[in-house]
């Protein structure tokens, strides 16, 4: 909001210095009616364009991660833009593309820093989803089955989610703990194995998380495995890795 009003601030100031020069040089006609309204509106396009840009492009942060896999380019990017007077909706999507960067990273100290600081009630309620999508991600990523339960039913009372609704993310996660719990969920292994090769094709984080979650089950059944030269690579700088480093050596 500090940062909208600033912005709105720099705006009034321009256009009042354009009524001010048109004033000055006496031009009380149509002439100068028509420079003002039309400096207002040009000055407002300008604002909008500026604002349509700096949204996509922070909209696009994680886009080119899920891409390049290149984690620290999309954390200085991100943290670059922190810096610079941003809108209501830019600033909430910022703080989430940050949230999500810092979790693919395993900061949990700058996770937790960022949770305390915007709880989800700061947030417009379309984008409160995200929120909790993200912060049960952070309760998978600390192995926190009970904190990732307990916030589900939260969300599912906040935001009217039926118990029926989103099964997908919740057994996707359940799946997840049942093999850090050190057995394999039958039930739900092939639904769940299906979805993760789906998301896999769109990014490469989510290709590692894919086949890490293959490896663990391999572990887990006893079965020979070998963890690939590239997937570790891909791995590297992310929560992830050492989760590899772990199959590898036992």
């Amino acid at each position: 909001m500090k940062n909208t009003t600033k912005r709105l601030l720099i705006f009034i100031g321009i256009w009042v210095g354009i009524v001010i020069v048109v004033l000055s040089l006496r031009l009380f006609s149509v002439q100068g009616l028509l420079i003002i309204i039309l400096s207002f509106l040009i000055l407002a396009l300008i604002l909008g364009v500026l604002d349509l840009i700096l949204y996509t492009k922070i909209r696009r942060i994680n886009i080119n991660f899920s891409k390049d896999n290149n984690l620290k380019k999309a954390l200085e990017t991100a943290e670059k833009f922190s810096k610079l007077p941003l809108t209501k909706a830019e600033k909430q999507m910022l703080i989430l593309t940050l949230i999500y960067l810092y979790q693919v990273q395993g900061n949990l100290e700058k996770i937790s820093d960022l949770y305390s600081k915007y709880p989800v009630d700061t947030f417009d309620f379309k984008r409160r989803y995200a929120y909790y999508l993200l912060k049960k991600d952070y309760y998978i990523i600390r192995n926190d089955k009970e904190g990732y339960l307990n916030l589900d039913q939260e969300e599912r009372i906040a935001l009217k989610i039926k118990e029926d609704e989103d099964l997908d993310e919740k057994r996707e996660s359940l799946f997840y703990f049942s093999l850090q719990e050190g057995y394999v969920d039958y039930a739900i292994k092939d639904e769940v194995l299906n979805n993760l090769k789906n998301y896999s094709e769109n990014s490469i984080y989510d290709c590692v998380y894919y086949h890490y979650i293959l490896y663990k089950i391999s572990s887990l059944e006893h079965k020979p495995f070998k963890i690939e030269s590239k997937i570790l690579e891909s791995a590297k700088n992310t929560w992830l890795y050492e989760k590899m480093l772990e199959l590898e050596n036992n």
